[in-house]
Formats: structure tokens, C-alpha cells, sequence
């Protein structure tokens, strides 16, 4: 994301924006978060944090892990270079999502996880992933009436794709698509 998009992003109506790669955007986040040129409030993320190497997506988006210990490790690296969120996305075991949220609640810093599958909803569910994005996205079949009742009454926030390209009409937090 260049220093332009950024401060365009207001003029499009959007007041907070989590983008990826916090090294692509530094000088212009320290600038708006100083006041000195206008942007939205700016969650970032480094790269999210996967079992699952995803062809055509650049290295620098993805940190591949092959257990929970492992992704603890990438968790305290990534807050520690700065991120203001933890990204996973598909591949993780419940024990992979616990290791990433107890690392992550320690610093008081929020788990997104990119979900599809009810399986990994419910491993996301269980260890205390914070926002859901994507979930109803990639064609899936209707999520089971209990799944949906859970991700509600444990106030989960769902993120859907259509918030990724300033599609949704309420900001882009949106149960719909469940």
C-alpha cells in the first residue's frame, strides 16, 4: 500500500483499514498517526501465519509453520516488529490457533483468522481466535444453523470479502454472509 492509497482511503468513506506488511507502509502510518497528513486509523499486520504455502502469493505475505510451537514463536516475532494484529490463515490445528492467541492475548493484541471450512471455525472457535474474515466467502455451502448461533453468541466479528473491495454497505462487518 503506497503513502498515497493511504491517505486517499478517507476519501472513499474508510476510517480504519488493516493492511498487510506493515514494512510497505511505515513512514506513512508514523505520519498519520502524528497527525501530519491525513489517513485512516491504521490496524496493520505483517504476514499471516499458516501451515499452508499458497502459490502466486509472495513470501513476504506468509509465515509457514509446521507446529504450535512454532507459531507461538512467529507470534511474539511479529508483535515484536510492530504488528497491531495476528493474520492466520487456513492450515491450522486447534493447537496452532491456541499457541497464536495465548502469544497474541499476552500483548494484548487481537487474532484474525481467514476461515472457510466449519472445521476450522470450530478450531478457531475453541481457541479463542478474536475476528473471523472471510467466513461465507470462497463458495462454501450455507454454514449449520448451530455454527452460525455459536459464532453470534460468542460475539465473534466476521469480516466479509466483500469489505476487501469497499463492496459492503455497512463497512464491511457483516453476518450475511453466514
Amino acid at each position: 500500500m503506497s503513502n498515497g492509497n493511504i491517505a486517499m482511503t478517507p476519501t472513499f468513506g474508510t476510517s480504519t483499514n488493516w493492511p498487510i506488511l506493515r514494512s510497505t507502509a511505515t513512514l506513512a502510518i508514523k505520519r498519520i498517526r502524528k497527525g501530519e497528513i491525513p489517513g485512516p486509523r491504521l490496524t496493520v499486520s505483517d504476514p499471516w501465519i499458516t501451515r499452508v504455502y499458497l502459490e502466486g502469493v509472495p513470501d513476504e505475505y506468509q509465515l509457514i509453520i509446521d507446529s504450535p510451537r512454532e507459531a507461538a514463536q512467529r507470534t511474539r516475532e511479529l508483535i515484536a516488529r510492530g504488528s497491531d494484529l495476528i493474520k492466520t490463515w487456513v492450515g491450522l490445528t486447534e493447537e496452532d490457533y491456541r499457541a497464536v492467541v495465548n502469544q497474541a492475548h499476552q500483548h494484548n493484541v487481537k487474532v484474525h483468522a481467514h476461515l472457510y471450512r466449519p472445521e476450522a471455525i470450530r478450531a478457531a472457535i475453541a481457541a479463542g481466535v478474536d475476528v473471523f474474515q472471510h467466513v461465507g466467502s470462497a463458495r462454501n455451502p450455507a454454514y449449520d444453523k448451530e455454527l452460525v448461533s455459536e459464532i453470534a453468541h460468542k460475539n465473534i466479528p466476521v469480516v466479509d470479502f466483500s469489505s476487501n473491495l469497499g463492496l459492503s454497505g455497512n463497512g464491511g462487518v457483516s453476518g450475511a454472509t453466514l
